[in-house]
């Protein structure tokens, strides 16, 4: 879950006995859409092939983005690079702005 090349510094940070965070609550953490898609990411930080579909990409992006998971985030935008269709482009818009995904995600 921390440890792993997968893993999320989050995570680590927050079984360290010296992690002092503000929260670590993740329905307060994430957005309302990536609730769906956290057992995913779990997963994905256990190493288990996860699948993703246009809207599991961007909240498995977003969840990375949080919980400090870099792999998360690249095979997130390497899943959307692959699933993109340019009649798809508004949604992929509008379901990032809802996440509030920055073009540095």
């Amino acid at each position: 879950l921390c440890n792993s090349t997968r893993g999320s510094a989050f995570f680590r940070g927050a079984f360290n006995e010296s992690f002092e965070a503000s929260a670590t609550d993740l329905e307060t953490l994430l957005p309302v859409a990536c609730h769906p898609h956290v057992e995913d990411a779990i997963d994905f930080f256990y190493g288990k092939d996860i699948s993703f579909s246009l809207e599991s990409a961007l909240a498995l992006c977003k969840i990375g983005d949080v919980l400090q998971s870099e792999a998360l985030v690249q095979s997130s935008l390497v899943a959307l690079r692959q699933l993109e269709y340019p009649a798809e482009h508004g949604r992929i818009i509008e379901l990032a702005l809802t996440l509030g995904l920055t073009s540095q995600a």
